[in-house]
């Protein structure tokens, strides 16, 4: 196995390096087998049940592991890999890894995605609103009480473009990209405070028409290296699997020590609603502005308002993993 790190600058707030993963698989014919014969796979908007996502993109996703459990047989050659396990003890400077979470990207030719972070996880902030842990991420104010996620992003595919690109550096420092053919190979990284995105997918003479498909579409395997794009009963669109992007993104809480992993388990240094608007009514003040006192942290448009407009993003781009 050979790993190359990438240099960063700690002013990002990232908690870990970018670390490359080559061979990322014993055997990626097994990895590629699961990925046929278990879907069709829904679109992301279905998968996540959400109408906040866009719903007519050929980007496909299923959660092959949660909360630290297997949902799909024979998933545990990657849930349990050993690389990933050991990268990420290393791009954490950690002792303690705990997988949590694995889920299955697919994706046939499209357009390039934005620069994006995945959603952070923070102590005690189990399902609170996605806008509110975003911010809390870009702030940089609460990064004692980050709960560390390695991110490892693994691909398989062959065709045209398909790049994955991420942003190791502070600032506007330069991009690193991962270029097709992306064969077996990973990077893990702190995703969710270093930027990075997939690149466009295809030709644009191969992108399905605006609207062309729904939040209900799906994509199956259909033999003899086909896939296909099913929507309302309808084959969409079919592709030679060489065309077709798949990425398996793991996830895994990392600690530095196992004293630190019991701290996460006993709730001991867990945020509140209040102390998390505290935090932000300091921060404001050492800015020189006056803090909204909410009445409903999750619900104050008042109080929304003021966090979105004095915490911007260095990118705009959607909450997602590419």
């Amino acid at each position: 196995m050979t790993e190359t790190d990438v240099r960063k600058d700690r002013e990002t707030g990232q908690l870990a390096d970018a670390i490359r993963i080559e061979p990322a698989y014993d055997d990626p014919e097994a990895v590629l087998a699961l990925i046929r014969r278990s879907g069709p796979y829904q679109q992301v908007a279905g998968a996540h049940k959400t109408d906040t996502l866009q719903g007519d993109k050929p980007f496909f996703r299923a959660f092959w592991a949660t909360g630290g459990s297997v949902r799909l047989s024979g998933a545990e050659i990657i849930f349990n890999n050993p690389r990933f396990i050991e990268a990420s003890k290393r791009s954490f400077r950690s002792e303690v890894v705990q997988p949590s979470t694995l889920l299955l990207n697919v994706t046939t030719p499209m357009g390039a995605g934005p620069p994006h972070l995945d959603l952070p996880f923070f102590r005690g902030a189990s399902g609170w609103p996605f806008w509110l842990l975003a911010y809390m991420g870009i702030s940089g104010l609460f990064h004692d009480f980050a709960i560390p996620i390695a991110s490892t992003i693994s691909w398989f595919y062959r065709g045209e473009g398909g790049d994955f690109e991420y942003w190791p550096e502070a600032g506007n420092g330069p991009s690193v990209l991962e270029r097709a053919p992306l064969w077996n190979a990973a990077v893990v990284a702190d995703n969710e405070y270093m930027y990075h995105r997939i690149g466009r997918v295809g030709r644009p003479p191969q992108y399905l028409k605006p609207d062309q498909i729904g939040r209900d579409a799906v994509i199956r395997h259909a033999g003899e290296g086909r896939w296909e794009i099913v929507d309302g009963g309808d084959v969409q669109a079919t592709y030679d699997e060489r065309d077709v992007r798949f990425s398996l993104l793991w996830k895994a809480f990392v600690f530095k020590t196992q004293a630190a992993a019991e701290i996460f388990r006993d709730r001991s240094h867990d945020l509140t609603k209040q102390s998390a608007v505290a935090i932000f009514a300091e921060d404001l003040r050492r800015r020189g502005l006056k803090p909204v006192a909410p009445d409903e942290p999750f619900t104050d448009e008042a109080w929304k308002a003021q966090i979105l407009s004095s915490y911007v993003r260095r990118f705009e781009g959607t909450l997602a993993a590419a």
